[in-house]
C-alpha cells in the first residue's frame, strides 16, 4: 500500500513538472480580432538585395487597412522598430516585397504584417545573412 501511494506521488509530480514546463507555440500568441498572416521564406539572397513574401489569410473582425512585410536587425522586427517596411495595400491575399540597398555580411529579420481597426497581426519572424 505504501508504494503504491510513493507511486502516484511520483506520476502526479512528474505531470505536474511536465505540464508546468511546457513551451508556449509560436501560434499561441494569436490575438483575436486581428488579421491573421504568415511570412515565407526567402530565395536569392544576394550581397544587396532580396525577394521576401507573406500572405494575409484571414482579415479579422474588420477589414485590413494595410499589409506587407517589415524588417530590421533586431530579431522581433516590427512597424515600432523596423528599419523599414512595405505597404501593399488593403485586403487579405499574397505579396512579395523587394528588398535592396542591404549590406554585406548582415543579418535581417523580417516578417508579414497586417492591420486592421483591431491592431496588427504579424507573422513569424524569419532570417537570411547577406553573403
Amino acid at each position: 500500500m505504501r508504494k503504491l501511494f510513493i507511486l502516484t506521488g511520483i506520476i502526479i509530480l512528474s505531470a505536474v513538472i511536465g505540464l508546468s514546463s511546457c513551451n508556449k507555440d509560436e501560434d499561441d500568441d494569436t490575438v483575436e480580432g486581428l488579421p491573421t498572416v504568415s511570412t515565407g521564406v526567402t530565395c536569392e539572397v544576394h550581397q544587396n538585395s532580396t525577394l521576401i513574401s507573406g500572405d494575409c489569410t484571414d482579415q479579422g473582425n474588420s477589414a485590413v487597412s494595410a499589409k506587407g512585410m517589415v524588417w530590421g536587425t533586431s530579431s522581433t522586427p516590427t512597424l515600432e522598430n523596423k528599419l523599414s517596411f512595405s505597404n501593399h495595400g488593403a485586403g487579405t491575399g499574397s505579396f512579395k516585397s523587394s528588398l535592396s540597398n542591404l549590406t554585406a555580411n548582415t543579418t535581417y529579420y523580417y516578417r508579414a504584417y497586417a492591420t486592421n481597426s483591431q491592431g496588427t497581426g504579424y507573422g513569424k519572424v524569419e532570417s537570411f545573412k547577406t553573403p
